[in-house]
Formats: C-alpha cells, structure tokens, sequence
C-alpha cells in the first residue's frame, strides 16, 4: 500500500478504536513495521494540525488516540449542553500535582508534602478519572498507591511526565513547589479537556 492509502487506514482505525491504541497493534494489523506506522500517524496528526481540523490526533505516552480539537470545545461544548460547573479545586491541582511530579503517590505522601488531609481531593481526582489505583504498598495497612490515568494525559495535552514543568527545588522539599505547580498547570486546557 502507498502511504495515502496507508493513512486513510491508520485514520480509519483510530477512528474505530475510540480509545487510545498502540502503534504496534495498528502496525500488526496493517503488516507493516512499526516505525513506518509510527511515521504516517505523526504525518496525519501534523495534516489535522496544518488544516485546523475538528478532530487532533494526540500522543499518549506509547498510544495514539483522536480527540476534539481544543480550538472547537466552546461549540462541541454547546453540543452537548454542559454546564461549566466541572473546575478542580486547588486543593485538587495541588493533590494532582504531587501525584503527577512524584510519578505515584500514596495518600499519606501527598498529605506530608501538602500539610493538610487530601481525601475529598483524592475521590474528585478518581471520580474525574485523572488519577488511578497503581497497586497498594507493601507496608503497615498495604496504602493504596495513586498514579495520573490516561486522562490526566488527555486532559493536559502531555505526551509523558517528562513534558511538565521542571519543579525549582527537590521534590521532597515541601508543598509550596506543588503549589506553584499546581498554579502552572494550563487550567483552562485541563477543564476543556474534562469537558470533552
């Protein structure tokens, strides 16, 4: 197959998969190697972008996946009627934060940075599905360990953990550094994200 008939098939696919997908699950079904598979998804991606499309094909971490546009969420917003009540507090941005920059974080982690109780913030965190269950530690009380979901990646256009905004300070040095992170975080996008 040429490489425009290639794409319209990889476009095909990822319309059908609905979720994100692997390059190499595509590339198995086309029979084509996965670097040639991964060229034309990022070539397709860069045509939606060039022509300003409705649709964007987004990177998550080593999946691919289409999403609306963050240009058009104002009318597919009106599409679908909902009210913009769905904000993070940001006691939310900052728990996230901590998850985020540590990679996984436990609920007493994330209270010893912050200095104060997260667990109202940890349940709005899970029930908008940008954190998840990693597992439990293997210590007293086996506490359950929390890590971003992949709509933590589509919510804030991240590609991995490395695309965030390096911390000043160590990591270990207190919650003013998550804070500032968390102020750093493009809202508008994450509460679009949500959204759509």
């Amino acid at each position: 197959m040429r490489d425009r008939e290639l794409k319209n098939t990889i476009e095909a696919m990822l319309f059908a998969a609905g979720d994100e997908i692997t390059a190499k699950r595509i590339s198995e079904a086309l029979d084509v190697d996965c670097e040639t598979t991964t060229r034309l998804i990022e070539e397709l991606s860069l045509e939606y972008l060039a022509e300003n499309r409705g649709i964007i094909i987004r990177r998550l971490k080593d999946t691919f996946q289409m999403c609306t546009n963050p240009v058009h969420f104002e009318k597919v917003r009106i599409l679908f009627d909902r009210p913009d009540s769905r904000t993070l507090s940001q006691a939310a941005y900052e728990t996230l934060a901590v998850i985020a920059y540590n990679t996984e974080a436990t609920r007493a982690k994330i209270e010893s940075v912050r200095g104060v109780g997260c667990g109202s913030s940890i349940a709005t965190l899970m029930d908008r599905g940008l954190i998840e269950e990693a597992g439990r530690l293997d210590a007293p009380g086996r506490p359950v360990v929390y890590r971003p979901s992949m709509e933590f990646y589509r919510a804030f256009g991240l590609k991995s953990l490395d695309d965030l905004i390096p911390l000043e300070g160590d990591r270990e040095d207190g919650g003013d550094e998550y804070s500032k992170a968390a102020d750093e975080f493009d809202l508008e996008s994450m509460d679009d994200g949500i959204e759509s």
